[in-house]
């Protein structure tokens, strides 16, 4: 799933929906990335326009915040409408890290079924407003992380 979701990124698309419902399995059980219907062609960046970036690495530029995707696995600013413009690999990311997190806990992160990520829910606000993922993840699994190996 990563490797399809940065493969997109360094072809310059942005795919806006990455969710489990847009991944399917090939004949050797690799994870595809389909459905690129929101996505978006992005606009390289110049190491003058951004300052820089690592050796090699490829830079965008940053995209206006729009509403695109399932709500449940948005970024909190998409979600939430918060004016500006947003770095679009990272908007995936945060997607793919709510795929991750529904794979190895069994639920998503935010106790809404309808809603996304936002400061309203109590998950939320345990996890990312007040750093806690650690703690959540250990209470969700039943037992600290550290016990399994």
């Amino acid at each position: 799933m990563v490797r399809g979701v940065v493969y997109t990124h360094s072809a310059g698309v942005c795919h806006h929906d990455v969710s489990l419902e847009n991944f399917l399995l090939d004949a050797d059980m690799n994870a595809v990335l389909i459905d690129f219907g929101m996505a978006e062609i992005l606009t390289p960046l110049t190491s003058s326009d951004d300052g820089g970036g690592g050796a090699g690495e490829q830079r965008w530029a940053p995209i206006a915040c729009m509403r695109k995707g399932k709500s449940r696995y948005m970024a909190v600013e998409v979600y939430n409408k918060h004016a500006g413009t947003n770095d679009p690999c990272a908007l995936d990311a945060w997607s793919l890290g709510v795929c991750v997190f529904f794979l190895a806990t069994g639920r998503f992160p935010w106790t809404s079924r309808d809603e996304g990520a936002n400061t309203t829910d109590a998950h939320f606000r345990f996890i990312v407003c007040d750093g806690k993922l650690r703690e959540f993840l250990d209470y969700k699994c039943v037992g600290p992380l550290d016990a399994r190996a």
